[in-house]
């Protein structure tokens, strides 16, 4: 059984644990696509002029 002062450590843990866990699914569903389709949106606009040339 966890002692009254190892307690307080093991919510820390959680909070902490649920909140990298939160952040992770906000970078794969929200940034990532962002930052991704800037990086093709680019190197389609970079092949496309070099080809003009």
């Amino acid at each position: 059984m966890l002692e009254d002062s190892d307690r307080p450590n093991a919510q820390l843990a959680l909070i902490m644990l649920v909140s990298a866990a939160s952040i992770g699914a906000a970078m794969s569903l929200f940034i990532a696509p962002e930052i991704v389709g800037t990086i093709v949106s680019d190197l389609r606009l970079v092949l496309r002029s070099q080809s003009q040339c």
